[in-house]
């Protein structure tokens, strides 16, 4: 009688693994197709009749709210290409759009920087009824070098997204050579763009002690206009990184449109932590707007901004001290502060401002804990036995101190025409 329930039960968990996990076959047209069966407990998704690929499966497939398959992981062998593995799968608009990953055989010549394994290959392919219509790809290494490590390349990027071809390196001579690349565009066969790169570049500045790192400018956008140029540089101050950051760093970018807008940022860093930045916009109808910000080490804190339209011009300027945040008990005290604006707009202008000294700290409300005193058991008579109970004290509520604002002087003017 055991061994019949045993086989009873055994043979009840082998059906209903077979109806949770199954591989299920569709041809290419009932995928793409308006009436998708059901995928409900397919774990595996065989799809045949795909032209130019005579392999596909798809792992854990899942249907959106149409019936159309939106999820799912994989395997795909492809004529041209050979095994892919499918990171996302989805049908829409009548095909079917592939996000596969496949590898570049390089680990002999050319390695990802400490690694070995072959570099990795990402493409977005779309099929539909004839086979692959359409298949971009990129390729995207942040840091490689060849085996002997006498050659290396910073930020590969090779991008091909029909009708648009985009590569662009930086090559490197040993480990402390100057880096020098760029990188070209092409659109539908045409020239769209081209940059030049330099970097590690240690080129000195006069007798500033400051030397220029980075350099980079760009001919962009040329099939595609408003075409643009694009550049930037770096400049560091100081002989040696300390923990992989320099003393002083500076990096300004600017574009120029065939529109007309221009565009200016920078910024600047203290051994890694930003203290400032800095930007002009200039769009056509003569619409400006610029403004700085600094911040050195959350102890000076200020900014400046200008806005000047067809007409009118005006800005504002704000600026104060303060305890670090970081120093216990008394961060974030505002020591003092200064803020000003002005506006004209002819015939008009107008100006004001105001400066502030704190003279003592804001004291913020403080308050107990809730507290419940513990409760005390005792016990009574009742009848022939004794009755367990406890008393329970009244909680005692939060007392709170009254809040202390700061004593503060300040001075202010406005005038107008």
């Amino acid at each position: 009688m055991m061994k019949t329930l045993t086989a009873i039960i055994l043979a009840s968990t082998i059906g209903l693994g077979n109806l949770m996990a199954r591989t299920k076959t569709d041809t290419f047209s009932e995928i793409i197709g308006e009436n998708t069966q059901s995928l409900f407990g397919v774990t595996r998704l065989v799809v045949v009749g795909v032209p130019g690929i005579p392999e596909l499966s798809i792992d854990n497939p899942r249907t959106g709210p149409e019936g159309k398959l939106t999820e799912g992981t994989g395997f795909i062998r492809w004529n041209k290409w050979g095994a892919l593995r499918v990171e996302d799968v989805e049908v829409k608009d009548g095909k079917l759009e592939l996000k596969v990953v496949g590898m570049l055989p390089t680990k002999n010549f050319l390695q990802p920087k400490g690694k070995a394994e072959p570099i990795e290959v990402r493409f977005i392919m779309q099929i539909g009824a004839a086979g692959v219509e359409q298949s971009g790809f990129s390729v995207t290494v942040a840091e490689a070098q060849t085996a002997n490590g006498a050659f290396a390349v910073k930020d590969l990027v090779v991008t091909y997204n029909p009708p648009e071809i985009y590569m662009g390196a930086v090559f490197q001579m040993g480990k402390e050579g100057k880096g020098i690349g760029g990188s070209f565009a092409l659109y539908d066969g045409n020239f769209n763009g081209l940059a030049l790169k330099g970097t590690d570049l240690k080129w000195k500045l006069g007798p500033s002690g400051a030397t220029l790192d980075k350099v980079d400018v760009g001919f962009f956008n040329v099939q595609n206009p408003p075409w643009y140029i694009e550049g930037g540089f770096t400049v560091v101050v100081g002989e040696t990184r300390v923990a992989n950051r320099w003393p002083l760093e500076v990096e300004a970018r600017g574009r120029f449109s065939s529109d007309y807008r221009i565009d200016i940022r920078g910024n600047a860093a203290i051994a890694g932590i930003p203290v400032g930045n800095a930007y002009l916009t200039y769009i056509p109808s003569f619409n400006v707007d610029a403004g700085a910000q600094i911040d050195l080490l959350s102890i000076i804190i200020g900014s400046a901004q200008i806005q000047a339209r067809a007409g009118s011009l005006g800005g504002s300027i704000a600026a104060r001290v303060q305890v670090p945040p970081y120093v216990p008990l008394i961060g974030r005290w505002q020591l003092g502060g200064a803020n000003a604006y002005f506006l004209f707009a002819p015939p008009n202008w107008e100006a004001a401002g105001n400066v502030g000294v704190n003279v003592t700290p804001e004291i913020p409300s403080w308050c107990t804990p809730w507290w419940c005193p513990p409760c005390i058991p005792y016990c009574y008579p009742r009848g022939w036995s004794w009755v367990n109970a406890r008393w329970c004290p009244p909680c005692i509520p939060p007392i709170c101190t009254p809040r202390i604002p700061a004593v503060r002087i300040n001075f202010g003017f406005k005038v107008r025409n």
